[in-house]
């Protein structure tokens, strides 16, 4: 059973988070692959843990080259169709006021949470939001991630660590 996380957040994440999901990363990669999308802060946070402990990841890209992402296999930059950036549409508010980059930024937001092809949702989300209210880009993860039924563990939100380990303690019994 493959179990996949989105390791995603802001990139104001205070720097005690960001050593925290460094580590949360470390734990989960021997059973879990890690979703990102290699932005400042949280994303690299979750990125250098699971590299640092040899795990899986699929980095999600919004363009080539994105944040000096290096050309190796696990970066996947999506193929931007109308049917993708609608799909993103449909979770943002003020779409018609985003750049062309920024919506593809936001579509690969959907991408860190629905996979490559909109097929492999993630089993979780682990993020941090400024004061727990899941805004931003990330808000956009999460707003998919909410429409999917998919658990949310916002770091910002004091009972999140504990029930972060509850769960992948659940799916791991479950998984063996």
């Amino acid at each position: 059973m493959k179990l996949i996380y989105a390791g995603i957040g802001s990139r104001e994440t205070p720097f005690i988070v960001l050593k925290q999901m460094y580590s949360i990363a470390q734990q989960l990669a021997p059973h879990w692959t890690l979703r990102s999308g290699h932005a400042d802060g949280a994303d690299t946070a979750f990125e250098e843990g699971c590299i640092m402990a040899g795990g899986n990841m699929e980095i999600m890209l919004p363009w080539v080259g994105f944040n000096n992402a290096p050309n190796k296999d696990q970066y996947h930059v999506p193929n931007m169709t109308q049917e993708l950036l609608d799909f993103a549409n449909a979770f943002h508010p003020a779409w018609d006021k985003c750049s062309s980059g920024a919506k593809k930024m936001h579509a690969r937001n959907a991408c860190q949470i629905l996979g490559l092809y909109g097929d492999e949702p993630v089993d979780m989300v682990i993020c941090w939001t400024k004061d727990g209210k899941r805004g931003g880009g990330t808000g956009q993860a999460l707003r998919i991630a909410e429409y999917f039924n998919i658990p949310i563990f916002d770091l910002a939100v004091a009972s999140a660590p504990k029930q972060l380990c509850q769960f992948v303690d659940s799916k791991m019994t479950k998984a063996a």
